[in-house]
């Protein structure tokens, strides 16, 4: 009889086919890890933005507060650039405090960006330009091509709150019914509202809630740039 050392000896490395097993069992921890961790991150970056649009209109409503119930304009009169809403110091130091406008004009904290423009690093993306716009239809006597384009809606007309926007992701400052569906991501730099999140863009509406919506649920809804989604006196 053989002795038991030598029956059971112990062998030494691994075959082929264990180790193509050992990889693959690596491949699918990794891929789930990476794909968790990308999951996380992108509903990261949504709160955030969410976050952000909430400030915007909490700092509208405050500015309202302050100026006879008139929410900021979104355009500025010819040659005043300190009009639009995005340079306006009164709107700035409602969103950031007392004394914000002062020492940084309209250098807004990177923090309250759309981290995903801050990640792809696009063109004409600095600042707010890139982030965040308002809704160029909200008063239909206060837009481009009107007489007075520097309108202001004021809170006491404003019919539907709940259903009309202020704020949204975007590609500009403003965002206009012409470019509610069209963007992708070389459109940067243009009144487009920007889905960047999952395939949907974020908006918050004047009474302060914020949503996530498709293009689909975006045209639903946009059956025309009168429609209480963008004009804020529809009944």
């Amino acid at each position: 009889m053989k002795p038991i050392e030598s029956t059971l000896e112990r062998k030494h490395g691994f075959t082929l086919v264990e180790l193509l097993v050992v990889i693959a069992i690596i491949a699918t921890l990794v891929a789930t890890s990476v794909g968790g961790y990308n999951k996380f991150r992108s509903a990261a970056d949504q709160t955030a933005v969410m976050g952000s649009l909430r400030s915007l209109q909490l700092a509208n409503k405050s500015y309202a507060s302050d100026n006879n119930g008139a929410y900021v304009a979104v355009y500025g009169s010819s040659g005043n650039w300190q009009e639009i809403w995005r340079w306006k110091p009164e709107f700035v130091d409602a969103l950031f405090g007392a004394g914000f406008y002062a020492k940084h004009e309209y250098k807004y904290p990177r923090s309250f960006l759309d981290p995903v423009v801050l990640k792809k690093k696009w063109p004409n993306t600095t600042g707010l330009n890139g982030s965040f716009g308002a809704n160029t239809h909200q008063n239909p006597n206060g837009w481009f091509g009107k007489k007075d384009f520097t309108a202001q809606v004021r809170v006491s007309n404003v019919t539907n709150p709940g259903r009309t926007f202020s704020f949204t992701t975007a590609a500009d400052w403003h965002v206009g019914y012409g470019g509610r569906t069209s963007w992708t991501p070389a459109n940067q730099n243009s009144a487009k509202i920007a889905y960047r999140h999952g395939d949907k863009a974020q908006f918050v509406f004047f009474d302060g809630h914020v949503e996530s919506l498709t293009r689909a649920e975006v045209n639903k809804r946009s059956p025309s740039q009168t429609a209480p989604f963008w004009n804020s006196l529809a009944d």
